[in-house]
């Protein structure tokens, strides 16, 4: 800020001093200028998604490589990502998303835009919303054809989340994640610790009441559940949904050992964590002329059951 004081105080002196002529208003408007730029009051630069988009399915690869080229180093990450619903984020909901383009053209007389699509992707594809819309479009022609082998392509894969999500811009060769000081050999890709990816609120981006260009989407209210409930003060959704361990983060050679985190992303869907999240109990009546059963359920989670 000290740029911006010397300008300040030397449009102060000009103001007090200036005869109104064309050279005295040209200097006022250049140092105005200088000084407005110093303080930080220009509007903002445009996002990627705004100004410069993704043009091509190639070009999309290059920002948000496939999950198995992270595979090739983050082997157990990706193994456990393959058994979770975010590897299958786009081909779990073809057939309701299909009736939602199909509704879409009902109403408008033409296939969905951009924005109008974004209300599915934004979520199930998220690397899209950088994506110019004709790209955009393709990827829904694919959902709509039931082209699986072109939709098992796109998901909620490593690359998303560990850019995009965090910069809120697409950025090749630089990978942001939890570990603070993470292990960074030459010729790799830079590592960033990024504290966010610790907290509940990132996940909050897809797991909650999820406001799109052109409607609100109730996909999901656990984010808003757990915000109400008592255990946010002592947990996060990643100490339940991505364990810790000690283990390697990469197979790279000289790899340390330290804490992991799995990357199953367990959830309902999961026995292992229903048993953990909910409590059962039976009681069982005399017998009359039927027999009463009393079923209790216990909700040891951290938000409602069931949600997703």
């Amino acid at each position: 800020m000290r740029g911006s004081q010397i300008l300040w105080k030397s449009f102060r002196k000009e103001l007090n001093s200036m005869m109104i002529n064309r050279r005295t208003v040209t200097a006022l408007a250049v140092v105005v200028g200088a000084w407005v730029a110093l303080a930080g009051f220009w509007k903002p630069v445009r996002s990627m998604q705004e100004e410069a988009p993704i043009n091509s399915l190639k070009e999309l690869d290059e920002f948000f490589p496939p999950a198995q080229v992270c595979g090739s180093c983050h082997g157990r990450a990706h193994e456990e990502w393959q058994k979770s619903y975010h590897a299958s984020a786009l081909v779990d909901i073809a057939t309701g998303f299909k009736k939602y383009i199909s509704q879409v053209e009902a109403r408008e007389g033409r296939f969905p835009n951009k924005q109008e699509l974004l209300a599915c992707f934004d979520c199930h594809v998220p690397a899209l919303k950088f994506a110019a819309e004709p790209v955009v479009q393709q990827v829904a022609r694919w959902v709509v054809e039931g082209n699986r082998p072109e939709m098992t392509r796109f998901n909620v894969g490593c690359a998303f989340c560990h850019t995009g999500a965090v910069t809120g811009r697409p950025e090749k060769n630089v990978v942001h994640g939890s570990i603070e000081s993470a292990y960074q050999p030459e010729g790799i890709h830079r590592s960033q610790f990024a504290p966010k990816m610790r907290k509940a609120d990132f996940c909050a981006t897809c797991h909650q009441a999820y406001e799109s260009p052109v409607a609100k989407v109730f996909c999901s209210l656990v984010f808003e559940s757990w915000q109400k409930s008592p255990v946010r003060e002592t947990k996060q959704c990643q100490d339940c949904h991505m364990k810790a361990s000690d283990g390697v983060a990469s197979d790279y050679p000289g790899s340390p050992t330290r804490v992991v985190h799995t990357h199953r992303f367990q959830g309902g869907h999961s026995a292992e964590m229903l048993q953990e999240a909910l409590q059962l109990a039976l009681e069982v009546g005399k017998p009359a002329t039927s027999l009463p059963v009393e079923v209790r359920i216990t909700n040891l989670a951290g938000h409602r059951l069931p949600d997703g």
